[in-house]
C-alpha cells in the first residue's frame, strides 16, 4: 500500500502512454498513415522511453524499487483492451527499461544523498 501511495502519479503517466494515448490517436485530425505511425512509434519508442524516464525520476526521488519496476511492467497489461491481443515480449522489454531507469536513478539518488551528507 505504501508503494501505491508514493507512486500513483508516476503510474498515471505510464497508464496514459499505455492506454489513453491509444484512445486519443483516432480522434486526431491527421491522415490514417500518420495515426498508424503514432501508434507504432508509441509501442516501439515513446512508451519504453517514458517508462525509462519515469522510473529514473521515481528512483531519484524515492530510491530503487524493484516493486515499482514490476508495477510498471504489469501496468502494460492495460494495452490488451485497445489492441485485443497480448505480447509478453513487450512486458519484458518495458520491465527491463524500468529496471534500467531505476538503476540509473538509484545512482543519482546515492550521489545526491552522499553530497548532502558532506559538510
Amino acid at each position: 500500500m505504501k508503494l501505491l501511495k508514493r507512486s500513483w502519479g508516476f503510474v498515471l503517466v505510464l497508464l496514459f502512454f499505455y492506454s489513453i494515448y491509444y484512445l486519443l490517436v483516432p480522434y486526431l485530425p491527421v491522415d490514417e498513415l500518420t495515426k498508424k505511425g503514432l501508434i507504432v512509434n508509441n509501442v516501439l519508442f515513446y512508451s519504453p522511453l517514458v517508462t525509462f524516464l519515469v522510473s529514473l525520476v521515481y528512483a531519484v526521488s524515492c530510491g530503487f524499487s524493484f516493486s515499482f519496476s514490476l508495477l510498471a511492467g504489469l501496468s502494460f497489461l492495460v494495452t490488451v483492451f485497445p489492441f485485443g491481443e497480448w505480447i509478453p515480449l513487450y512486458h519484458v522489454v518495458y520491465f527491463l527499461f524500468s529496471l534500467l531507469g531505476n538503476g540509473f536513478g538509484q545512482g543519482i539518488y546515492y550521489l545526491r544523498k552522499k553530497s548532502m551528507e558532506k559538510p
